[in-house]
């Protein structure tokens, strides 16, 4: 199954398979970095690969326009329900290939969030970054999620998947779970990544980076506490930037600046 039918099946049910205290921390923790980095009210940003429209949504309440896209007509249209439930008019949806954003202008947007990892789900990572570059204003900001090389091979490791782990550690990627290939991301390609594309690296987040390698289990149990959430919290926020850390977190997000001057 490709990536736009496994996301069209899904789409129902998308929002309910996120609603546990783990991914509450984990969009904290979002939150927490994209909002160092937003423009000022009123300006334009670009959701690529949004979804259901999470961040869309979210940002639109805060003041600013949104261009949400994504490949999935399922997920396109979840978004709209949500939207018109809310009566938000500033989110523009388009359905448009992270590859090909050929439909926008040249510096564009005001800044571009790529979260739900869609760049570890297309072909060719390095074409829909260097896309994500062509539309940005100089002196902007993208924010992307991808997934975690490390991370994925400790569960291999676990779980003894030996041929899964040694096609992942040979090519970097891996079909597992959803059943498309997955393209796996250190820190290191991470940067390479955004940096051959013409962004300056500001950093790179691990979401989360202890409480990835507890059980997920334990972790929606102890994080339903919300003292104990909110210690966590302050944790990971403490740490999610750490170098000798941030490896081992199940997601990897990079904060990359275009190279220029914003007018």
């Amino acid at each position: 199954m490709d990536v736009e039918h496994y996301y069209d099946e899904k789409a129902p049910l998308y929002d309910g398979e996120y609603k546990t205290p783990f991914y509450r921390l984990y969009n904290q923790i979002t939150w927490e970095n994209i909002k160092k980095f937003l423009p000022v009210s009123g300006s334009l940003i670009l959701d690529a690969g949004g979804g259901t429209g999470l961040w869309a949504i979210k940002l639109a309440e805060l003041g600013y326009y949104v261009v949400l896209t994504d490949i999935s007509r399922g997920m396109l249209r979840q978004a709209r329900l949500k939207l018109e439930e809310k009566n938000i008019k500033t989110v523009v949806l388009q359905r448009e290939d992270i590859e090909d954003m050929s439909c926008f202008a040249d510096e564009t947007f005001d800044m571009a969030l790529v979260q739900g990892d869609p760049l570890s789900y297309c072909d060719d990572a390095e074409k829909a970054v260097r896309e994500l570059n062509r539309v940005l204003k100089p002196g902007c900001y993208c924010v992307a999620s991808v997934d975690s090389m490390h991370y994925m091979v400790l569960k291999l490791m676990k779980m003894d998947l030996q041929d899964q782990l040694d096609a992942l550690l040979k090519t970097g990627k891996a079909m597992f779970q959803k059943g498309f290939t997955i393209r796996y991301f250190t820190p290191e390609s991470l940067c390479t990544l955004f940096s051959d594309a013409g962004f300056e690296v500001v950093k790179i987040v691990g979401k989360p980076t202890f409480l990835s390698v507890v059980p997920r289990e334990t972790a929606n149990k102890l994080l339903k506490d919300e003292k104990t959430f909110e210690k966590v919290l302050k944790l990971e926020l403490q740490y999610c930037d750490d170098p000798s850390v941030v490896g081992f977190a199940s997601h990897l997000e990079v904060v990359g600046e275009k190279k220029g001057v914003h007018q």
